[in-house]
């Protein structure tokens, strides 16, 4: 039987409840789910991507119900995503591979680096989120591409990175997190503990 890997590299700046449900939803659909912090091409000003390794770590080993097939790999942080599937690849050649993404990272999908190579070796699994309307459009311009990408049947909580970025929301982090951001102050916003 073939080995299904998900691949969650995401910018987890910083990682919020919504990045630890996916996981966990992640971890019972796949034989093997890895993750990792990285630096999106896209988007500027970003944390140091040592922190946000550190905290995905956190993260995983925090997890609300346990999982035992969710690997923290920062090895496989690289701006171009094909470049990690190229070394999951090499690792597990003939494992199924699964591209996980949110549906805000749909309209870029075209401009990623070499994505017609990309399309021909991952599926991708688009993650639902709320207030966030799927454009039908994008989807099929990726099958026009050559790629299979399906919507998950699962949407996690409303809680994004930038949202807490910006308003410093507590409760968007999970505890464990939290406590990280305590001892790095991060995100400081004028007035703020965190």
């Amino acid at each position: 039987m073939t080995q299904t890997i998900a691949l969650f590299g995401t910018s987890a700046d910083p990682p919020t409840i919504a990045h630890q449900a996916i996981i966990q939803w992640l971890s019972g659909q796949f034989d093997r789910v890895l993750i990792w912090a990285v630096d999106n091409p896209f988007k500027a000003n970003q944390t140091p991507l040592h922190f946000r390794q550190q905290m995905m770590e956190i993260l995983r080993d925090t997890m609300e119900i346990p999982v035992s097939n969710v690997y923290c790999m920062p090895e496989l942080s690289d701006r171009r995503s094909l470049k990690s599937v190229l070394q999951v690849t090499a690792q597990w050649p003939n494992a199924t591979l699964t591209l996980v993404v949110g549906a805000d990272i749909l309209p870029s999908l075209p401009d990623w680096y070499r994505i017609d190579d990309l399309v021909q070796r991952v599926s991708f699994l688009m993650v639902q989120r709320p207030d966030f309307e799927i454009d039908a459009t994008q989807l099929e311009a990726v099958r026009e591409m050559g790629g299979h990408i399906e919507v998950a049947d699962f949407q996690g909580p409303k809680a994004s990175s930038s949202e807490f970025r910006l308003h410093q929301t507590l409760a968007l982090v999970p505890p464990s997190i939290l406590s990280y951001l305590q001892e790095h102050p991060l995100y400081q916003a004028q007035g703020s503990h965190v």
